[in-house]
């Protein structure tokens, strides 16, 4: 659900902040921040497939309407 994906985007904002921050603080390693950084590319393109498909039921829709 919408819901769902929102909180898991803001999960992975969340990790990538942490992760910076352990990074910076020589806690972390490089390859976590990237891993988080995937994690918010994943959820964008997740999110355009969303609207996406958003656009192809409303469409759907407006056909069965004619």
């Amino acid at each position: 659900s919408l819901q769902q994906f929102e909180q898991s985007a803001a999960y992975h904002k969340e990790v990538l902040a942490l992760a910076e921050e352990r990074f910076t603080r020589g806690l972390g390693t490089e390859s976590q921040v990237n891993n988080a950084k995937l994690s918010l590319e994943i959820d964008a393109y997740q999110q355009q497939i969303h609207k996406l498909n958003a656009l192809i039921l409303a469409n759907k829709i407006r056909l069965l309407q004619q």
